[in-house]
């Protein structure tokens, strides 16, 4: 997996519409998951136990962490734009479950720019997650307030 682009990027270059994609950014591992679990201590059995999930057939095999995903979505839909600051997200939705071996497609598109300070204009993109079988797992709204030129 390489890094997210970085870039110099004022308000006054944020349109509606513009978009952002890149494909087969990362491949979910068995190692993911169980480093991701034992940063956050969620162990629940949907991520860590094959007997558990066995005895739970709505279920392919265990699930990557929801907030696994959205931390890899939210890095390479944002990118690294220096000028950035995160305000929050607006929503997040896990739409279909991610199991290790998926990989995830990322897309996203500036759907509204607005006045928020002399310092910052405001930002809000949407964000959308794909699996190699072109299934969206994950939408998110994303707010950041970006700097404006001097």
């Amino acid at each position: 997996m390489g890094k997210p682009p970085f870039e110099k990027r004022y308000f006054e270059e944020f349109d509606v519409g513009d978009e952002f994609a890149v494909e087969d950014v990362r491949t979910i591992t068995d190692s993911d998951i169980n480093t991701f679990a034992g940063l956050t201590a969620d162990v629940h059995p949907i991520h860590m136990s094959d007997p558990y999930v066995a005895d739970h057939p709505v279920l392919e095999a265990r699930v990557a962490h929801g907030t696994l995903v959205f931390a890899i979505v939210s890095s390479w839909a944002a990118g690294i734009v220096l000028t950035r600051l995160s305000y929050g997200y607006e929503s997040v939705r896990f739409v279909e479950p991610v199991y290790v071996g998926d990989t995830l497609s990322i897309y996203s598109e500036v759907v509204e720019t607005s006045d928020h300070s002399e310092q910052f204009g405001k930002v809000i993109e949407r964000y959308e997650a794909t699996n190699q079988h072109d299934e969206t797992v994950l939408v998110a709204e994303h707010i950041s307030l970006v700097e404006r030129r001097a």
